[in-house]
């Protein structure tokens, strides 16, 4: 008796197979798996196709570059690289007990790489790389993060009443780009200067978009530069 894991179900089954010399007589399967013997199982499994394995939820992609892109902008915090193999070496920590690759997909990834850093480190990432942000008309609007570029946060012109300046984050040293909408919600302006967009290019986005969207405030001077 023994284990094999089935590439096309996901999960480890418990075989029987009866030789003779090498040639395989008769298999069968449904037997019970040793927890030794099916942690290596799995484990073998989660490194062979590790995408497989891990979450695939958006929301834990999109926390897994917000940690990147912060180590990247800012190395002196103390976050490591969080490469692929980081994520691969979580998952199989938590790998035992498991039989199936969505069992091990929904097990806490995130709290084991966590669990690796100490508390300062911890509250960086939040604090330095938000998921959001609450703009000065109350409402909160999410940062897109990606490897190489600018993070950006993408509000309406009339949210953005009150912020003169671009944000920054990681420690001050990132900017983010402003993708300013028209109550449509398509863009108008990008932009990370925000200051320059208020003073210099604003009063032909107002004279544009005023007559189209005559209900929404278009105050000749934004607040903070009246």
């Amino acid at each position: 008796k023994g284990a094999m894991f089935d590439q096309a179900s996901g999960r480890i089954v418990g075989v029987e197979r009866h030789l003779f010399d090498d040639l395989l007589l008769e298999e069968k399967s449904g037997f019970e798996v040793d927890r030794e013997r099916g942690r290596q199982v799995m484990e073998a499994a989660i490194r062979a196709e590790p995408s497989r394995a891990l979450p695939e939820e958006q929301e834990f992609r999109d926390w897994v570059t917000r940690w990147r892109c912060l180590a990247e902008w800012a190395p002196d915090l103390g976050l490591p690289a969080l490469a692929e193999a980081d994520l691969i070496e979580a998952a199989v920590s938590l790998c035992e007990g498991k039989r199936t690759f969505d069992e091990v997909r929904r097990a806490p990834i995130r709290d084991v790489l966590l669990g690796r850093l100490d508390h300062r480190t911890r509250m960086a990432l939040d604090r330095e790389a938000p998921e959001r942000m609450t703009l000065p008309g109350g409402r909160s609007a999410k940062i897109r993060y990606e490897l190489g570029r600018p993070p950006v946060l993408a509000a309406r012109v009339q949210d953005l009443f009150g912020l003169t300046d671009s944000p920054r984050i990681a420690v001050g040293r990132t900017a983010l780009v402003i993708e300013l909408l028209a109550p449509n919600g398509r863009p108008v302006q990008i932009t990370q200067d925000l200051r320059s967009f208020w003073t210099n290019t604003y009063q032909q986005v107002r004279k544009d978009l005023r007559g189209r969207y005559p209900k929404h405030k278009w105050p000749e001077h934004p607040p903070g530069f009246e």
